[in-house]
């Protein structure tokens, strides 16, 4: 299966679920409004998933768009503070998608956190740490 194409089934579960019949929060702001976010690693990390952002609005149809900075990018180590993206566009768009995004991101951060302790733990050792195929559905390409 293509690995982008599960990602975009999964994003639209996870966005159907969230968002149900509605986002009181956003629909409270008017749609002209346009807003700037950005998005601050809240503790160390490996970066993973960073390009959901994009896919996420996309998926929704978001007036909207996320941006990597320079220097970013997944399989890297960042400390808390960083910001990681960045995002412009309509307001209400990027409030009824953050929950979404975030959730998925928290989820393929903290599995590329982990992998990384692990081997760190096994350094010198010679053992490897591989992935299984228990994994999150839609979520092992990430």
């Amino acid at each position: 299966m293509d690995p982008i194409h599960a990602t975009r089934q999964l994003i639209n579960l996870a966005l159907e679920e969230d968002i149900g019949s509605g986002d009181l929060t956003a629909l409270a702001v008017p749609a002209e409004i346009q807003a700037r976010a950005r998005l601050v690693a809240k503790e160390d990390c490996v970066l993973s998933g960073l390009e959901l952002g994009a896919l996420v609005l996309e998926v929704f149809g978001a007036v909207a768009e996320a941006k990597i900075p320079a220097g970013i990018e997944d399989g890297k180590f960042v400390k808390a503070g960083t910001t990681v993206l960045t995002f412009q566009g309509r307001a209400r768009d990027l409030l009824t998608t953050e929950r979404t995004f975030l959730n998925l991101l928290q989820r393929t951060c903290g599995v590329a956190t982990q992998a990384h302790r692990y081997k760190q733990a096994l350094q010198g050792a010679t053992l490897t740490v591989l992935d299984t195929r228990k994994t999150t559905p839609g979520l092992r390409y990430w």
